[in-house]
């Protein structure tokens, strides 16, 4: 049996006004309802107060973040010379997100940085990028020294563990 559209739409309508008539009678009623109603209006009063919250963070986060962007573009249009432990601090912690100090060696002079070690060509390409956006350096140099024995594997290679040993001793 097919139900028609207009007896779908009537049916969720009556549903709909049962619905509410049972949640005002249940506001409404004398006994209980007070308690209700005072449970709604905590959360109500919890909603508003996270809200104002919320969004007092957001305005100061905002303005911190203007004011450092402001502090950023100030200190470019200065154009100073950098003492050379700051710009060694701000180049590793660049570096430090692309690749691991442990074999690189830095040089920094007058803003002029110098990074060497055991580096393989790829990385080498996104440390110049990661020293190009740093602030205070005028030029650099990355030379780029795999010193990985070329029999050897990587772990990223998929061989792990006897696989590899039994590998590299096959090689």
């Amino acid at each position: 049996m097919r139900v028609s559209r207009k007896t779908r739409r009537n049916s969720a309508a009556f549903i709909a006004g049962a619905l509410c008539g049972a949640a005002l009678t249940a506001l409404l009623d004398g006994r209980s309802g007070a308690a209700r109603r005072n449970w709604i209006r905590g959360k109500f009063a919890h909603g508003a107060t996270a809200s104002a919250n919320f969004a007092g963070k957001q305005v100061v986060s905002a303005s911190r973040h203007v004011g450092g962007t402001a502090a950023e573009y100030w200190a470019m249009m200065r154009d100073q010379i950098l003492p050379n432990d700051i710009l060694l601090a701000r180049v590793r912690a660049q570096l430090g997100h692309v690749c691991s100090l442990n074999h690189v060696e830095m040089d920094v002079r007058d803003g002029h940085v110098t990074v060497w070690g055991n580096i393989p060509s790829a990385e080498a390409v996104t440390i110049g990028r990661r020293l190009r956006k740093t602030r205070g350096v005028a030029t650099y140099y990355v030379q780029a020294e795999d010193k990985r024995n070329i029999r050897e594997l990587s772990d990223d290679d998929g061989i792990r563990g006897r696989e590899r040993l039994e590998h590299l001793q096959a090689a």
